[in-house]
């Protein structure tokens, strides 16, 4: 069927009836709707993902319970051979896990290579240098390990954390200094 100029006309009508098509005569300079909801998504995450990666690296349990959504997650399935790395549900059994599981650790230090904010996901892309106590008595400090945590954030809360970490500095240091 041929388009009549009274159809052309109400198709130019309506396409500028809207608001984006308003903001400027220049295609290359329209921001969509859902670029805007995309940046300003990304821009609560990276707002609520940064003082968790914080809390968590600091073992701040007070701040990181505050940052997190009562249905939140958290996962190591590189640690599940190693260390109690079984998956959690809900703040308060991750939260009560997270400071059972991080006992006996001293220190951390988070050395951050990449860092990446996206829609309603974080990622960090870290060498942690970190220091335990050990059953003797004595401390091990392991270097350099690396290690991904993926976040991701719902209500203005994080919701689900997944760890996935590189264990083989831990496992050298430890044969080390169990045979010196």
């Amino acid at each position: 069927m041929p388009s009549t100029p009274c159809k052309k006309w109400l198709a130019t009508a309506w396409l500028l009836a809207l608001p984006w098509a308003q903001a400027s005569t220049d295609p290359k300079s329209v921001v969509l709707p859902e670029e805007q909801v995309y940046v300003a998504t990304t821009k609560t995450t990276q707002s609520i993902a940064e003082p968790y990666f914080l809390a968590y690296i600091a073992r701040d349990w007070k701040a990181l319970e505050s940052l997190m959504h009562a249905q939140a997650s958290w996962h190591d399935p590189t640690a599940e051979q190693l260390f109690s790395g079984a998956p959690t549900q809900g703040r308060a059994h991750t939260l009560e896990h997270l400071r059972r599981a991080f006992a006996g650790i001293l220190d951390m230090k988070a050395h951050v290579k990449q860092r990446m904010f996206s829609s309603h996901y974080a990622v960090y892309v870290v060498t942690l240098d970190w220091t335990i106590s050990l059953q003797d008595g004595q401390s091990l400090a392991i270097a350099s390990t690396p290690l991904v945590v993926n976040l991701r954030i719902q209500d203005g809360k994080v919701i689900g954390h997944t760890d996935y970490a590189d264990y083989h500095p831990f496992i050298a240091t430890y044969q080390k200094h169990r045979n010196p």
